[in-house]
């Protein structure tokens, strides 16, 4: 009985880290369309390519110029790197996305504690919109939309009720549209 548990335990153990292994490696696209009722008309078709959790991956850009029709906005919603991961490597994925359309990043925990300083320099030589607690403003033909991102610790129901002053910036605004963009450390 005790060498069937253990064997038993041993293919579990494989079994999970072959499954971490392939979820972390593995590229995923979900599409979603979203109605807005009063999407001003030059917004109403647009696409914004959300990416996050990058971490210690290599954009690849065959997968990345398969995609690339499609974009409108790219948002980098946290985490594109982590401790330890090359700047070359961060650098990297950065050319190929700022290479799509605009980019916009809202800081991630991960992002944090890797090298902020050199991160912020990399954003910055590639003209990406760095958006924390605040919104950015995007002006078409006399409509705006307004991509705002959060930056917090702050417990979730009390962005969401409106509880927080990280969210008072954007509520300032008098754009005719917000997407919010939540990235939670």
């Amino acid at each position: 009985m005790v060498p069937f548990l253990a064997a038993l335990l041993i293919g579990s153990t494989v079994l999970l880290f072959a499954w971490m292994f392939l979820e972390g490696h593995l590229n995923r696209v979900v599409t979603l369309d979203l109605e807005f009722a009063d999407l001003p008309d030059p917004f109403i078709g647009k696409h914004v390519f959300f990416i996050s959790d990058i971490h210690r991956r290599h954009i690849a850009e065959s997968w990345l110029n398969s995609l690339k029709e499609s974009m409108d906005y790219v948002v980098i919603g946290g985490d594109l790197t982590e401790k330890g991961v090359p700047l070359k490597r961060v650098e990297a994925n950065l050319r190929l996305l700022t290479a799509c359309a605009p980019v916009f990043f809202v800081w991630g925990n991960h992002d944090r504690e890797a090298k902020a300083q050199q991160i912020k320099a990399l954003l910055d030589q590639y003209a990406v919109t760095i958006i924390e607690n605040t919104a950015y403003v995007i002006d078409e033909q006399g409509y705006s939309l307004n991509f705002a991102g959060l930056t917090t610790c702050l417990p979730v129901n009390l962005i969401l009720n409106g509880r927080s002053t990280a969210v008072e910036p954007m509520h300032q605004s008098c754009c005719s549209v917000i997407i919010r963009i939540l990235s939670m450390n």
